[in-house]
């Protein structure tokens, strides 16, 4: 994981340095915006109403709380960075 981490911060440096300074925070900033974005949860029902056609569908609020678990488990607890010295 940490070094998918790093190949992304390497080959998006340019577009979004506050990643490589700090590539756990981004990811928790990204997470957040993602709980409480319309735009985002709109395309996610949406997407389940048309794509998924069983009655158990797993609410938007489900399935983003099972992903940033998930995440959570599998990203490091301390800080990490891939500046270059």
């Amino acid at each position: 994981m940490i070094q998918k981490l790093e190949q992304d911060a390497n080959e998006f440096a340019a577009q979004h340095y506050e990643f490589v300074v700090n590539p756990m925070q981004q990811l928790h900033l990204a997470m957040q915006f993602a709980q409480t974005d319309r735009i985002i949860i709109d395309m996610y029902q949406n997407f389940m109403r048309e794509m998924v056609y069983g009655e158990d569908q797993p609410s938007f609020k489900m399935a983003i709380d099972t992903f940033s678990k998930t995440l959570n488990t599998l990203l490091p607890s301390s800080s990490l960075s891939f500046v270059k010295a």
